[in-house]
């Protein structure tokens, strides 16, 4: 899951978003029913906001963004502060 994000960071950045999409959908079905991996989920989440503005899908923006915010509010009480 780990290179999956990765791959799809490198994927993003030369502009192929159909490879980018495929790799976080897979790191995505494999960290969402895992509590613990909630920092990977908000990494997944992030390069799904940066894919989406890329190619103009404003509709999944906003649920995105949501998501986001529910990931983030868990953060908040699972991981150790940030400085």
């Amino acid at each position: 899951m780990f290179a999956q994000i990765r791959l799809s960071t490198l994927y993003l950045d030369m502009q192929r978003w159909d490879e980018a999409k495929s790799l976080l959908l897979k790191a995505e079905s494999f960290a969402a029913d895992k509590d613990n991996l909630l920092g990977f989920q908000r990494d997944i989440l992030l390069l799904k906001l940066q894919l989406f503005e890329s190619i103009n899908n404003h509709d999944a923006l906003l649920d995105l963004y949501k998501q986001l915010r529910l990931v983030e509010e868990q953060l908040k009480y699972t991981d150790a502060p940030t400085p």
